[in-house]
């Protein structure tokens, strides 16, 4: 299947009442295991994640039709989130979203409008100027995984969201390397793992200490921590350096704290819970 709206939950169990445990983004696939009373359970092709989510936010395809839609050229969002019109005029009605993030086929392309393909078939107009185009892969530097923190400044907390309408802490980190073309874990524990170590528990200098750390550094946390070795037994948070002191994480929202307590932004609370971290990018 592909997710056929801007963003469809997907919950631990078959019900609005349960908990949100991920979100499947539109235009993204999902292998479907289960079907049960309007409800899916998938498997999230980018992450192996599982859920279910609501039958009717999904469009069935074949593996001949997913091949054929992954092949397509494809732009992405400038603005964090914009309306898809039914036609190109500017006070056209909306079919739906466009949120930076997401990646749609592209059908034509004016000066002044492009056509995209909603997995359903539909077709919907944004406006030339408001899209990215698509280019040749570039090298990834911790300069561009900074960046793209950056624009997410501000987004409130979701527990299980990965997308500009809300992130949690593990979303938010795999987001950023997402769109700079490398894949992450979903959960900060497994995040935890990925890369190379490079600072645990034993670290008793801090803060001058992590002024080793560079811009795309995940930082992570355990609550009450008492760990001996990295990665700890649980993990409740997960950050990523901005260099030196400095880090971005959402929490409340997404917003910048300092592991210095002369800055107006230390966190405290997070200095004491810091349990190590690992570098992906270099």
């Amino acid at each position: 299947v592909l997710c056929n709206v801007s963003v469809a939950p997907v919950m631990k169990y078959n019900s609005h009442q349960s908990e949100q445990v991920t979100q499947v983004l539109l235009g993204e696939s999902a292998d479907v295991l289960e079907q049960r009373a309007g409800w899916v359970r998938i498997r999230l092709r980018h992450d192996d994640y599982l859920g279910w989510a609501s039958a009717n936010q999904l469009h069935v395809i074949d593996e001949k039709e997913l091949a054929e839609w992954q092949s397509k050229i494809k732009i992405g969002s400038h603005d964090l989130i914009m309306p898809l019109l039914e036609s190109p005029r500017k006070n056209s009605g909306a079919i739906g979203e466009f949120l930076f993030g997401t990646f749609l086929p592209v059908k034509t392309v004016t000066k002044a409008w492009t056509s995209v393909i909603m997995p359903d078939g539909k077709i919907g107009w944004v406006q030339s100027s408001a899209v990215t185009q698509p280019n040749e892969k570039k090298t990834v530097t911790t300069g561009h995984l900074a960046e793209t923190a950056k624009r997410f400044l501000g987004i409130s907390y979701q527990w299980g969201g990965r997308s500009v309408k809300g992130f949690d802490c593990s979303g938010f980190t795999q987001t950023v390397y997402r769109l700079n073309g490398v894949d992450i874990p979903r959960d900060a524990s497994l995040q935890s793992l990925t890369g190379k170590e490079i600072g645990g528990p034993k670290r008793k200098s801090a803060p001058k200490a992590l002024m080793n750390f560079v811009e795309g550094d995940l930082l992570f946390f355990s609550a009450n921590n008492a760990a001996e070795s990295f990665p700890p037994k649980r993990i409740t948070h997960v950050a990523m350096s901005l260099s030196g002191t400095e880090f971005i994480h959402a929490s409340g929202s997404v917003k910048v704290n300092s592991f210095d307590e002369s800055q107006p932004h230390f966190n405290e609370l997070l200095l004491r819970d810091f349990v190590g971290a690992c570098r992906i990018i270099g």
